[in-house]
């Protein structure tokens, strides 16, 4: 299947040695939408808005003036754009960026800026590979220090503090003609090319892969990025953090499958159960980093919300321009109002007293056909191994804090004072806890299981049905008892308790596994354990058995 790379500065860029004599002015009417207390032409319309309020260039070319200018001059200090007899370079970048920053085509353009639009057309494509050819510059690998999201936070450090990002992929609209729609079109239907980003937690991107399609996997289009020329670096040791569509591999840690990961299945009041559960929470705390970015990426550049009736090649290019020109704005203003929208979602506001879960987190099998990376197979339990390591000290941390939490309240409470922290003599005689292991936690996860639930409840009432009926059996007495020898009495009980035990251990059987499989199931749906849920599974088990015995009289009866 064929894709279009990581365009970068290595592409070459021709400009056009006639713009000059291309640049036409278009003289029909500016519409009213576009046109209202507008200048009377392009060149008078960006003058006003440089001239303005710094806000004002915010809202029409998505950056402020010191930034606007600060990257005019670094496209011409390079050589990349200059100045034509009609356009000045930063008439130019406001044209490609007032089409990218409100999504609007060639057509309103220009009548908004008066020219041609062969000449509107030109000029977005030129500052289009302007941008490209030094992209590169604005996308820096991470550094070696522990990022301050990390090391400021002791939900995460020490625990994390090998981490340096985030990767994840996000589907952007594309259009394309009628023969090359099916590899693009997604699981949802829709064509889009899936794009992989590695994200810093500060909302920079490291790295970005555009122009797969988006039938592609998430893991095929990571392999790709493992294995092209201009690939991501992992630096040694360290590896990013990533969701359940991969595997967890050397380099990249994911979360525990079959384990609740997300923000709907841990809901505020709940408490995480086990080690597992608690390195997917936090995992995806810190992980949400991905999702503020393209956030911030898309509320800045909503061109890449909806597909640009452009050639593909040009549509991959705006997705990489467009983060490249989001970590040259994050560079140069952190404090950019519209960052500032997303920063205020911070993982810092989502608590960890999560509620019940509303469902059980589903299997997703991971196709690693598509991972064509060689890992050995040492170095895939390494990467198991690692991530065990951090959910095991997680977890002892966690514990041992719960249970200073509750001394103290304790305490707090038998001295009446809700304020008043036990000294230090009182918690050095704390009692000890002694954490699970992590053999423990897998074999209460074993146990958690529905199915097995289910079996071993069916194995404890058919035993528990056999002891009934041996002794419903032995106490049943022949109606011709005293007709009967004592070895006739001796087979007689003999037959019956084996006729019984066999009845009896089939129907405490069969009561033991529907029970144990309802309750299992309402359990999980309602992450609660309690009466309520013994009581719903006794009256469906109730029901079962009853509506099979009525079952068992109208076939005695009609027959």
């Amino acid at each position: 299947m064929s894709n279009l790379c990581l365009l970068s500065a290595e592409a070459s860029f021709l400009m056009e040695s006639s713009d000059d004599e291309k640049d036409g002015v278009y003289g029909n009417y500016m519409p009213k939408e576009l046109g209202h207390s507008l200048a009377s032409n392009g060149t008078k319309f960006v003058d006003e808005v440089l001239n303005g309020q710094s806000e004002r260039c915010l809202e029409n070319f998505r950056m402020d003036k010191p930034v606007f200018y600060k990257l005019c001059d670094i496209l011409q200090g390079k050589g990349l754009l200059r100045h034509t007899n009609r356009i000045k370079i930063e008439e130019q970048l406001a044209i490609f960026l007032f089409i990218i920053g409100h999504n609007l085509r060639t057509r309103a353009v220009q009548e908004l800026f008066r020219y041609s639009g062969e000449t509107i057309s030109r000029h977005f494509n030129n500052v289009l590979n302007a941008v490209m050819a030094i992209s590169l510059e604005f996308f820096q690998p991470p550094g070696s220090d522990v990022p301050p999201e990390i090391s400021q936070d002791p939900r995460f450090y020490p625990y994390f503090k090998d981490c340096v990002g985030a990767v994840d992929g996000i589907h952007i609209p594309v259009m394309v003609g009628v023969d090359e729609q099916g590899p693009f079109r997604n699981k949802n239907g829709l064509l889009s090319q899936n794009v992989l980003a590695a994200c810093s937690f500060d909302l920079k991107f490291h790295y970005v892969l555009a122009g797969w399609e988006g039938s592609a996997s998430d893991l095929r289009v990571l392999n790709s990025a493992l294995t092209r020329r201009n690939k991501l670096q992992v630096p040694e040791g360290r590896y990013y953090l990533v969701d359940n569509k991969y595997a967890n591999m050397p380099g990249f840690i994911a979360p525990y499958h079959g384990v609740p990961y997300n923000s709907n299945e841990f809901p505020s009041g709940y408490h995480p159960q086990d080690a597992r559960e608690l390195f997917n929470q936090r995992q995806f705390l810190l992980r949400n980093a991905t999702d503020r970015t393209f956030g911030a990426l898309k509320e800045r550049f909503p061109i890449l919300m909806t597909a640009p009736p452009y050639p593909l090649q040009t549509q991959v290019k705006l997705v990489v321009a467009a983060c490249a020109l989001h970590n040259y704005i994050r560079r140069e203003n952190p404090d950019d109002v519209l960052f500032k929208m997303y920063e205020q979602e911070t993982i810092l506001q989502i608590d960890e007293s999560l509620a019940p879960l509303e469902g059980e987190q589903a299997m997703m099998h991971i196709d690693t056909h598509d991972l064509e990376v060689g890992f050995e197979a040492e170095q895939l339990e390494l990467s198991a191994q690692l991530r065990d390591s951090i959910a095991t000290e997680m977890w002892d941390d966690y514990i041992r804090d719960l249970a200073a939490m509750k001394q103290m309240a304790s305490t707090n409470s038998e001295n009446g004072s809700k304020n008043e922290a036990p000294s230090s003599t009182e918690a050095q005689q704390q009692p000890q806890i002694r954490m699970p292991t992590l053999e423990e936690v897998r074999a209460q996860e074993v146990w958690n299981n529905c199915a097995v639930r289910s079996v071993a409840s069916g194995v404890i009432g058919g035993g528990f049905g056999l002891f009934m009926g041996m002794l419903l059996g032995a106490v049943d007495n022949p109606l011709m008892q005293e007709q009967m020898t004592g070895r006739q009495q001796l087979v007689y009980h003999a037959k019956q308790m084996v006729r019984k035990s066999w009845s009896s251990a089939k129907t405490f059987a069969v009561m033991g596994v529907i029970f144990s499989a309802v309750e299992c199931v309402v359990e999980k749906s309602r992450a609660k354990h309690d009466t309520t849920n013994t009581v719903v599974a006794g009256c469906v088990t109730g029901g079962t058995m009853s509506a099979k015995d009525m079952h068992r009289w109208d076939i005695l009866f009609y027959s």
